[in-house]
């Protein structure tokens, strides 16, 4: 949700020339060296998903920041 509020205000704003993926055809757990990247990525799920494994992602989200940040 966050993620395709910022391509859509970086469209309206006429960037042109972004690139992105799903959470499907990019793992951010996997170590990459990307040129640019906004990171509004993160493990989430329903309430239900939420309650019952809350360190799963929780562990996930804060992998993919790390990753990123290394990388940078």
């Amino acid at each position: 949700m966050v993620g395709l509020a910022i391509v859509r205000r970086l469209e309206s704003d006429s960037f042109s020339r972004l690139i992105t993926r799903t959470h499907t055809e990019l793992d951010l757990t996997d170590q990459e060296r990307p040129g640019i990247l906004i990171l509004a990525a993160a493990k989430v799920g329903g309430i239900l998903a939420n309650n019952t494994c809350p360190a799963e992602f929780s562990y996930e989200s804060l992998l993919m920041g790390a990753n990123v940040i290394h990388q940078a």
